[in-house]
């Protein structure tokens, strides 16, 4: 049935979901090598997600994209690079 047919007002069909989750424009970096010939490396530039209740999501990429990279710091397991 649609919510039109069950008496849904228009506020309640056009409501979207809540976000449970969002991230923005989060980045990070890496310093490897030696002390004298040190770079950093760019590995999250701008990643930005948004779930919504009741969403089922995938992260799909290419090997070394940094979805990885992107879940522990959503999790708390690494901390993202302060703006600069």
């Amino acid at each position: 049935m649609t919510p039109e047919a069950m008496g849904a007002s228009q506020e309640q069909r056009s409501a979207s979901p809540p976000a449970v989750l969002r991230v923005d424009q989060v980045a990070k970096s890496f310093r490897r090598g030696p002390p004298w010939h040190r770079r950093t490396f760019e590995v999250l530039r701008g990643a930005s997600l948004e779930v919504k209740a009741g969403e089922l999501v995938g992260l799909v990429g290419e090997n070394g994209s940094g979805k990885s990279t992107l879940m522990q710091i959503v999790v708390g397991l690494l901390a993202a690079t302060p703006d600069r």
